[in-house]
């Protein structure tokens, strides 16, 4: 049994690996400044932007990239982490380990109160 499930949620965070979204407009000025937000991308990715008109064409060009969500994010005066691996491509340059290690302190950090933003480049 146990206490009833609650409809009442907050999100803390949001994970995102080699994701894009279809307009930055899409985040909110309260979702930008309220929620943080971890990021991995390469650049070289051909299926998903790095950054919304970059010269490479990728199969869905028309996404704003990693790139762009941690730019509107700044904007807002929210929370972004990004990881960028220079030569990399969809879902690939960083390790399994070195995403959970990643992860796991995003996570520590968010549910501590504590979050900074940065690029950080995967070599």
């Amino acid at each position: 049994a146990g206490p009833a499930p609650t409809t009442e949620y907050k999100i803390k965070g949001v994970l995102s690996f080699w994701g894009g979204i279809i307009n930055t407009n899409l985040i909110s000025n309260e979702e930008g400044s309220q929620i943080p937000v971890l990021l991995m991308a390469g650049k070289a990715d051909k299926m998903i932007p790095f950054s919304h008109g970059q010269e490479m064409k990728t199969a869905y060009s028309e996404l704003y990239g990693a790139e762009d969500i941690a730019k509107r994010i700044t904007e807002e005066n929210g929370c972004s982490v990004l990881y960028v691996a220079e030569n990399a491509g969809h879902g690939k340059g960083f390790s399994a380990q070195y995403r959970e290690t990643v992860t796991a302190k995003f996570i520590h950090n968010v549910l501590n109160g504590s979050c900074s933003t940065g690029t950080i480049e995967n070599k």
